[in-house]
């Protein structure tokens, strides 16, 4: 007998959406704040449905890959769910990137269908005309203003609420998200999620926050950023509100908290050290008696941050996770935070983490090494980058070249992270791809760009360069320079100019010594 295979590891993200509109239908699932939409789960999955039906009509099949470059809205959801259930392929591209950004990224990962909102639309007219002819359908979200380009919300009124028909068999290793982040060469790499992955990683996170159905959850994080998509998917899996805050402005923030009553958000340490900040008749004037859980990832959450936030909230459980769009690695929970300082944690449920010297060798605890982990939460591997994988690799093990400890309970620490990955405001920025736009600047002979301290982002992006005999710039020149040319979180927001950049014996710069220098003048 021919006994079919089912369990967890099969599970794909359209059934749990069917799920949920099935066995608890009038529940709330989506609110699209800036839309002002409100969604059941059974007017959710019937717009998901309406949308997979519609690109079963363009052609799409297993495999095929929908590009998406638009704003925070509830469609970004529809479309993930809805191509999941025809086994096809989400690649979110970021909205804040440059027209030459975009179309590298789509070069890379291949576009079957290629979405943009209205308001991406400057850029998107520039990257659809290199889009290849064998592209099926240009979709464009937003309202209908006769664009040349098919219109989403047009198009899906055209098709069935009903679940679609599965031509192909769906696994729980199929791919179903690939999303891009800035690796330490500067080279974007593609993180391949399955369904078994994505959903491993989503269990680590609502299992470690303790969400529930009865969760309202406030997800600020864009879209195309990997927080954004799993906050989302983490709301649906467990039968939660997802709230979409839309574009995050702080006052609006704190008032949606209040006005949504929100029991649970997610917020990067610089959110929070901005609403610390606050004057405090501004702090009393925002009600969060409904909060229960802050979840909080992407950068140190310092101890001053900290007790400043819950000698206000006291009432408020703070947990902190160790994360990467690769790996779900380590929680903190509430209860260590306060005698755990700047500690990451231990392995999240389902998962394992050693640390290795460079040979390999794994070390005792209180020893310095490589932080690697394993379990369910691991990606499956950098699209088309088998350098990459090779590095990040150990066996089965998985790292991030962040350097760290265990204390003698199995707490990890974290002493450093990838050596030139600079984080401002809870974004990864590759030090190497600022440099390569800075390098082409006629002016400048060399650069090093690093990351200082910031009291608001973290970190900013500092660019140290030296000129071309002969040339002459300024720092605000080099600044307005690199407008256009580059996302602008990833701009140099400081610059000096040196004569020369310290080097090692073989040349290389010393980048380390640049972090020490202006960490400490800029103190």
């Amino acid at each position: 007998m021919n006994i079919p295979s089912y369990g967890f590891e099969e599970l794909k993200w359209g059934e749990i959406l069917k799920y949920q509109a099935n066995t608890y239908p009038e529940d709330s699932a989506v609110v699209d704040l800036e839309q002002s939409i409100r969604y059941t789960y059974a007017e959710f999955n019937k717009r998901v449905n309406r949308c997979a039906n519609m690109l079963r009509s363009f052609g799409v099949h297993k495999g095929d890959k929908i590009c998406i470059f638009m704003n925070d809205r509830v469609e970004y959801l529809e479309l993930f769910f809805g191509g999941s259930k025809i086994g096809a392929i989400t690649i979110p591209c970021n909205y804040r990137f440059t027209e030459g950004e975009v179309i590298r990224q789509m070069q890379h990962s291949g576009c079957d269908i290629f979405v943009y909102s209205t308001d991406a639309k400057k850029v998107a007219e520039n990257v659809i005309a290199k889009l290849p002819s064998t592209t099926k359908a240009i979709i464009e979200v937003g309202e209908e203003s006769g664009s040349k380009c098919l219109s989403y919300e047009g198009s899906i009124r055209n098709h069935t609420g009903d679940e679609p028909a599965i031509e192909e068999t769906l696994y729980g290793s199929d791919t179903v998200l690939i999303i891009y982040t800035s690796g330490t060469t500067g080279i974007p790499k593609g993180v391949i999620q399955t369904h078994r992955s994505l959903l491993g990683w989503t269990f680590n996170s609502f299992y470690e926050s303790t969400a529930t159905r009865e969760d309202r959850i406030l997800n600020p994080y864009p879209m195309f950023h990997f927080g954004g998509l799993i906050m989302s998917a983490q709301a649906l899996f467990t039968g939660s509100s997802n709230i979409i805050l839309g574009k995050f402005q702080l006052d609006k923030f704190l008032d949606v908290i209040e006005k949504e009553n929100i029991t649970m958000f997610a917020a990067v340490p610089t959110i929070i050290h901005a609403i610390n900040n606050l004057p405090q008749e501004i702090k009393n004037r925002y009600d969060m008696s409904s909060v229960r859980t802050f979840l909080t990832s992407s950068a140190p959450l310092y101890q001053e941050t900290y007790m400043s936030f819950t000698q206000q909230w006291p009432h408020i459980k703070i947990i902190s996770m160790y994360t990467a769009t690769e790996f779900y690695f380590t929680c903190l929970r509430d209860r260590d935070q306060s005698r755990k300082v700047r500690c990451v944690g231990k392995a999240a449920f389902g998962n394992e983490i050693k640390i290795f010297d460079e040979s390999g060798t794994e070390v005792k605890k209180g020893n310095i090494g490589i932080v690697y982990g394993k379990g369910i939460s691991l990606f499956a591997g950098y699209y088309k980058n088998e350098g990459a994988n090779q590095k990040a690799f150990l066996n089965d093990w998985f790292t991030c070249e962040d350097v760290g400890y265990f204390d003698e309970e199995g707490y990890l620490y974290l002493v450093d992270r990838a050596k030139d990955m600079i984080i401002s405001g809870g974004e990864n920025i590759a030090s190497v791809e600022v440099e390569n736009i800075l390098l082409q600047n006629p002016s400048i002979f060399e650069c090093a760009v690093v990351g200082v301290h910031d009291e608001e982002w973290g970190e900013r992006v500092h660019a140290v360069v030296s000129l071309k005999e002969g040339e002459t710039a300024t720092p605000e020149e080099i600044m307005e320079w690199c407008k256009g040319k580059i996302a602008g979180y990833k701009r140099p927001r400081t610059v000096s100019i040196i004569n020369e950049l310290p080097k090692n014996p073989t040349g290389k710069i010393l980048k380390r010594e640049l972090r020490d220098r202006y960490n400490k003048s800029d103190k």
